[in-house]
């Protein structure tokens, strides 16, 4: 086997046993089995966590070459122990308040990660050699974020993965701003509280998030002046008008994951010769194309 193989199919391992405990037990380490490893061996809660989860995850890495080569080179710098306070302290958490309100089915309401418990918290890394590595990361505390549920189900958030994958655009934004999808607000809010941003339109197709947000969430912005909120469809947008509208950054954030993400951001990507003096960001941009 050469080594671009060997590396490929131990990351379709990797991929697959991390994926399993990230949908079905991603709380099934606590803090007990963290600070009982910790004792034993001596080492950080974040080594013990690491052991811990290639328990979890079946990997032997004793008497398995490729198990012990996947706890090394993937599920080890794919681990990260998280400050809760570092998130307290962003600019969104520390001003946007949010008590439960139903509204047309929407729930706006507050969900939390368990101590220890897992999940993604930013874009895939890609390692010189090609090896995609996810990022996973925990708590050792209780951390609450917003959500918006839909009959009872999740539909969006504003969690560490929110934050951390939009980092870039972030930063990257500048004069008139088109974002493609509303969400709870948290792009829009964090470019509108930069000098360089002059305005940000926001093209969203559900009257009822529009509403929601307008109602409670719009009126907590500090710089609530700069942002408009058109009710359409981003792709005929994108077609009919981004181009006469002259923007200077588009960012676009219409997917939950990779999986519905890719056949729209390929979509996405043909618009931009109508807006060739604008700048284009796409949410988890790294991680789709990594299926390209």
């Amino acid at each position: 086997m050469s080594d671009s193989d060997y590396l490929l199919d131990m990351q379709l391992e990797a991929f697959q046993r991390l994926s399993s405990f990230l949908n079905e037990t991603p709380d099934a380490i606590t803090g007990s089995l963290v600070k009982r490893l910790q004792q034993q061996l001596g080492c950080g809660p974040k080594y013990a966590y690491t052991l811990l989860l290639a328990a979890a995850c079946g990997l032997d890495t004793a008497s398995n070459a490729m198990h012990k080569d996947m706890f090394r080179m993937v599920v080890e710098p794919a681990v990260h122990l998280l400050d809760v306070r570092e998130y307290q302290e962003n600019a969104y958490y520390r001003t946007i308040r949010f008590g439960s309100q139903e509204y047309k089915g929407w729930e706006l309401c507050r969900q939390r990660y368990k101590p220890f418990e897992a999940f993604v918290c930013n874009d895939i890394e890609v390692t010189p050699d090609g090896l995609q590595v996810p990022q996973i990361g925990f708590f050792a505390e209780q951390f609450d974020f917003p959500a918006v549920l839909e009959d009872g189900r999740i539909w969006m958030t504003v969690t560490p993965n929110e934050v951390e994958t939009m980092k870039e655009a972030v930063a990257q934004a500048h004069g008139k701003v088109l974002a493609y999808g509303l969400g709870l607000g948290y792009f829009p809010f964090m470019v509108s509280l930069k000098t360089e941003v002059t305005s940000v339109t926001v093209v969203e197709k559900d009257i009822s998030i529009i509403e929601l947000f307008g109602k409670q969430i719009l009126p907590q912005f500090p710089a609530k002046d700069k942002i408009t909120v058109v009710c359409d469809d981003a792709f005929r947008y994108a077609g009919t008008r981004m181009g006469q509208k002259r923007f200077d950054f588009v960012f676009t954030d219409l997917w939950h994951d990779v999986s519905d993400g890719l056949p729209m951001y390929r979509q996405m990507k043909r618009y931009e010769s109508l807006s060739p003096h604008s700048q284009f960001a796409y949410w988890i941009e790294k991680s789709i194309r990594c299926y390209l």
